[in-house]
């Protein structure tokens, strides 16, 4: 999946400062690179119509872009938010409609449910997700979108690849998720406080128990990692990059509180940038890990 290193000691670029691809989205979430496809997918939230999905959450577009300029809507009312790639090439997605974790057939659109309940109760907002190359499925559950009570703790949960659905742990204001190349790391923002947890994996998908790996990062949100284990963190500042051991290396700029980040591209040099109602891309030295 990823090339054969060295790979660049300095991730970052000269010019660490993002560019505009499009604006004019309401709140843009979630992008997927598709290789296959050649082309980026990510969700659009109308916040502003959040009330008219009662209990749920407001309703999304999915969105396809296909560099250098070609943009459409692929799902009208898609509900979704975060998404993922799954081993089969199904765009696993949060989805706000059915506050669950659901599967959409990329060539046909149908929809299926991936794991809808946890003990018998509902999910309240799932936001991201990540999928592991064993087809482990991780995602967060926290309040964002929900406009009813909650039925369950905010936390970030695990699907396992015969569809059984289990706790890595409890946290305030889950966000981003996202794995490390080889698998065997889970990092989760708290978005709230600003901080990373950092989940070990067993050779199966389980988790141990969790540390901190980073904090002072103000309204964390999604991550991606490059082929090196860099981390990519959306917060208040920007975009952060993390070497494995925490230690930051630096602040990708030009918008404010990006949401997330994929990479993508022939050679997953690019990285994209979701950040309010903007799309943003910047080149990177090192290629990204698929989503």
């Amino acid at each position: 999946i990823c090339p054969g290193g060295p790979y660049a000691a300095d991730p970052l670029p000269a010019n660490r400062r993002a560019e505009r691809v499009r604006g004019g989205f309401d709140y843009v979430e979630g992008p997927v690179w598709v290789a296959e496809l050649g082309a980026l997918f990510f969700s659009d939230i109308h916040r502003a119509q959040r009330n008219q999905a009662p209990l749920n959450g407001p309703p999304a577009t999915l969105h396809r872009f296909t560099p250098p300029g070609s943009f459409e809507v692929f799902i009208e009312n898609s509900s979704t938010n975060g998404l993922a790639l799954s081993t089969d090439g199904e765009l696993i997605a949060c989805t706000h409609d059915t506050r669950d974790i659901s599967a959409f057939n990329l060539g046909t659109k149908a929809r299926r449910p991936v794991a809808e309940l946890y003990g018998g109760k509902r999910f309240n907002s799932p936001n991201d997700v990540a999928v592991r190359a064993d087809g482990n499925i991780y995602f967060s559950d926290p309040e964002f979108q929900l406009t009813g009570w909650p039925e369950l703790p905010t936390a970030v949960y695990r699907v396992s690849p015969s569809g059984e659905v289990s706790v890595v742990g409890t946290m305030n204001e889950p966000n981003g998720v996202a794995l490390s190349p080889d698998g065997r790391v889970l990092y989760a923002t708290e978005f709230s406080i600003g901080r990373i947890r950092r989940y070990p994996l067993d050779e199966g998908g389980a988790p141990g128990p969790s540390s901190d790996f980073a904090s002072n990062l103000e309204k964390a949100d999604g991550m991606g990692v490059d082929c090196a284990g860099n981390l990519y963190v959306g917060w208040r500042g920007g975009v952060e990059v993390l070497a494995p051991n925490g230690a930051r290396l630096g602040t990708i700029e030009g918008m404010i509180e990006a949401s997330n980040v994929a990479f993508g591209g022939a050679d997953r040099k690019t990285l994209y940038i979701t950040a309010g109602d903007s799309l943003y891309s910047i080149a990177m030295n090192i290629p990204g890990y698929p989503d």
